[in-house]
Protein backbone atom coordinates (compact mmCIF):
# COMPACT_ATOMS: atom_id res chain seq x y z
CA UNK A 1 0.00 0.00 0.00
CA UNK A 2 1.33 3.71 -1.00
CA UNK A 3 1.62 6.18 1.52
CA UNK A 4 -0.06 9.48 1.09
CA UNK A 5 1.18 12.31 3.10
CA UNK A 6 -0.90 15.66 3.83
CA UNK A 7 -0.14 18.20 1.04
CA UNK A 8 2.34 20.89 1.59
CA UNK A 9 3.47 23.50 1.92
CA UNK A 10 4.09 22.85 6.00
CA UNK A 11 5.25 25.85 8.31
CA UNK A 12 6.72 25.79 11.67
CA UNK A 13 4.86 27.30 14.81
CA UNK A 14 6.34 28.38 17.94
CA UNK A 15 3.40 27.90 20.62
CA UNK A 16 5.44 28.85 23.81
CA UNK A 17 9.47 28.25 24.56
CA UNK A 18 8.95 24.65 24.96
CA UNK A 19 6.15 23.90 21.84
CA UNK A 20 6.63 23.91 18.52
CA UNK A 21 4.11 22.70 15.95
CA UNK A 22 4.47 22.18 12.31
CA UNK A 23 1.28 22.39 10.48
CA UNK A 24 -0.10 22.70 6.61
CA UNK A 25 -1.07 25.73 5.79
CA UNK A 26 -5.10 25.12 6.09
CA UNK A 27 -4.30 24.06 9.72
CA UNK A 28 -3.54 20.36 9.93
CA UNK A 29 -1.32 19.63 12.67
CA UNK A 30 1.64 17.51 11.57
CA UNK A 31 3.41 16.94 14.73
CA UNK A 32 4.06 18.56 17.99
CA UNK A 33 7.34 18.82 20.49
CA UNK A 34 7.35 19.83 23.74
CA UNK A 35 10.86 19.67 25.09
CA UNK A 36 9.80 20.88 28.65
CA UNK A 37 10.38 17.64 30.31
CA UNK A 38 13.65 17.37 28.84
CA UNK A 39 15.65 20.60 29.91
CA UNK A 40 16.43 22.63 32.78
CA UNK A 41 17.26 26.35 32.92
CA UNK A 42 20.71 25.28 31.96
CA UNK A 43 20.27 23.25 29.00
CA UNK A 44 17.20 25.09 28.07
CA UNK A 45 18.91 27.26 25.17
CA UNK A 46 21.05 24.38 23.58
CA UNK A 47 17.73 21.85 23.55
CA UNK A 48 15.78 25.02 21.84
CA UNK A 49 18.38 25.38 19.25
CA UNK A 50 18.03 21.35 18.82
CA UNK A 51 13.90 21.84 18.79
CA UNK A 52 14.36 24.27 16.22
CA UNK A 53 16.19 22.68 13.67
CA UNK A 54 14.31 19.32 14.08
CA UNK A 55 10.86 21.07 13.58
CA UNK A 56 12.14 23.22 10.10
CA UNK A 57 13.16 19.85 9.00
CA UNK A 58 10.10 18.20 9.24
CA UNK A 59 8.54 21.30 8.13
CA UNK A 60 10.53 20.86 4.56
CA UNK A 61 9.58 17.64 4.16
CA UNK A 62 7.18 18.12 1.28
CA UNK A 63 9.74 20.48 -0.51
CA UNK A 64 12.18 17.40 -0.63
CA UNK A 65 9.32 14.99 -1.47
CA UNK A 66 8.50 16.92 -4.66
CA UNK A 67 12.53 17.23 -5.32
CA UNK A 68 12.97 13.60 -5.32
CA UNK A 69 10.25 13.00 -7.13
CA UNK A 70 11.94 15.39 -9.86
CA UNK A 71 15.43 13.69 -9.59
CA UNK A 72 13.21 10.10 -9.62
CA UNK A 73 11.72 11.63 -12.87
CA UNK A 74 15.38 12.39 -14.37
CA UNK A 75 16.84 9.18 -13.48
CA UNK A 76 18.78 9.43 -10.16
CA UNK A 77 18.96 6.00 -8.44
CA UNK A 78 19.01 7.24 -5.21
CA UNK A 79 16.06 9.33 -5.32
CA UNK A 80 13.96 7.17 -7.16
CA UNK A 81 14.77 4.50 -4.34
CA UNK A 82 14.15 6.59 -1.52
CA UNK A 83 11.01 8.06 -3.13
CA UNK A 84 9.70 3.84 -3.57
CA UNK A 85 10.90 3.32 0.30
CA UNK A 86 8.87 6.57 1.49
CA UNK A 87 5.69 5.88 -0.62
CA UNK A 88 6.23 2.01 0.39
CA UNK A 89 6.27 2.84 4.27
CA UNK A 90 9.38 1.11 3.94
CA UNK A 91 11.84 2.04 6.83
CA UNK A 92 14.41 -0.75 6.54
CA UNK A 93 15.36 0.49 3.11
CA UNK A 94 15.54 4.45 4.18
CA UNK A 95 18.12 3.10 7.11
CA UNK A 96 19.59 1.23 4.33
CA UNK A 97 20.27 4.26 2.15
CA UNK A 98 20.90 6.11 4.90
CA UNK A 99 23.62 4.33 5.96
CA UNK A 100 25.05 3.67 2.42
CA UNK A 101 25.11 7.56 1.36
CA UNK A 102 26.32 8.56 5.47
CA UNK A 103 29.46 6.39 4.20
CA UNK A 104 29.24 8.54 0.72
CA UNK A 105 29.35 11.84 2.33
CA UNK A 106 31.87 10.96 4.70
CA UNK A 107 33.89 9.37 2.00
CA UNK A 108 33.73 12.56 0.14
CA UNK A 109 34.19 14.73 3.66
CA UNK A 110 31.09 16.33 2.95
CA UNK A 111 30.05 15.68 6.82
Amino acid sequence: MKTKFTKGPWKNIKNSWAESSVMADYGETICESDISNVCDEETQDAFEKLQRANMALIAAAPLMHLLLALRSASGDNDALELTEAISDGNEQAMRNLWERLQAEAQEKQIL
